[in-house]
């Protein structure tokens, strides 16, 4: 069955039983869920539209990070190697290691000069401690079983900086319309609490608003996928943003930088 008619099929079946507002809720999340888990819609062209706020915003940091020289980085949970290609297009890095646990990603993601990959489960790190500049974590900790101990293990690889984004998902929570593989609920405080008992000092913690207009509905309504249609779009979505109260927005991440004051080996090594 189409995502299409999914949609329609449920929120026919919610007014023909004449369900309560929240069963017909949650029949509505069901059919959005399902156009969700969708694989063009997480990866495809709105997709990377809708979470362009979010790579904006880490590259951002990533690059005030190597102002005085490059840097070495280890990124955990990589997928494809967006984050390679930015870092190396900014000329940003001396060395980048990506690992993944799924080798699907790992066969397509960005091949550069002196960009590397490394299957493997972060839950199981296989690096030695102080080991890189930097490490990058996005959304990926709220895929885990056991998020915290896998900060502890990644905090100490850093010996400059860790930077972690997940997402913000008390809105959804409360409409049912969590996504089905975030197993784990991360929270601003017990990260930040995480990371300064490791050594860290957080200096810089905010909000992203990655879109108003999920990129769900966007290929279930068979959008144009063209520059025009992206610019409209992103009026759009901008306009309601700037219109809209922050926590009515659904889709909200959370971005923690921390740093570590102290030189290390910089050269990024499996043990």
């Amino acid at each position: 069955m189409c995502a299409r008619k999914a949609f329609f099929l449920a929120i026919e079946h919610s007014f023909r039983k004449g369900d309560s507002l929240a069963s017909g809720m949650s029949m509505f999340n069901k059919a959005y869920g399902y156009i969700l888990r969708h694989p063009a819609t997480r990866r495809g062209y709105w997709g990377q539209w809708y979470y362009r706020t979010r790579y904006e915003k880490v590259m951002s940091h990533l690059q005030e990070l190597c102002l005085c020289q490059k840097k070495t980085v280890v990124e955990l949970g990589c997928e494809k190697g967006t984050y390679a290609k930015l870092l190396e297009k900014a000329n940003c890095i001396s060395d980048y290691v990506g690992c993944d646990v799924e080798a699907k990603f790992l066969r397509l993601a960005y091949r550069g000069q002196r960009i590397g990959y490394l299957l493997c489960d972060i839950q199981q790190l296989p690096f030695k401690k102080r080991c890189t500049d930097i490490v990058l974590c996005s959304e990926v900790l709220e895929h885990l079983v056991t998020p915290y101990e896998v900060l502890v293990d990644l905090s100490e690889l850093a010996t400059n900086a860790v930077l972690i984004t997940f997402p913000e998902e008390k809105p959804l929570s409360m409409l049912g319309d969590r996504h089905p593989e975030h197993i784990s609920r991360i929270g601003k405080e017990l990260v930040t609490q995480t990371l300064e008992s490791r050594g860290f000092a957080i200096v810089a913690s905010s909000q992203i608003f990655t879109s108003f207009i999920p990129c769900g509905f966007l290929e279930f309504l068979r959008v144009p996928r063209n520059s025009l249609t992206q610019t409209v779009v992103g009026a759009l979505d901008s306009l309601l943003k700037k219109i809209a109260p922050s926590p009515l927005i659904p889709h909200r991440t959370m971005l923690i930088e921390a740093k570590r004051f102290g030189t290390g080996n910089n050269a990024c090594a499996v043990s």
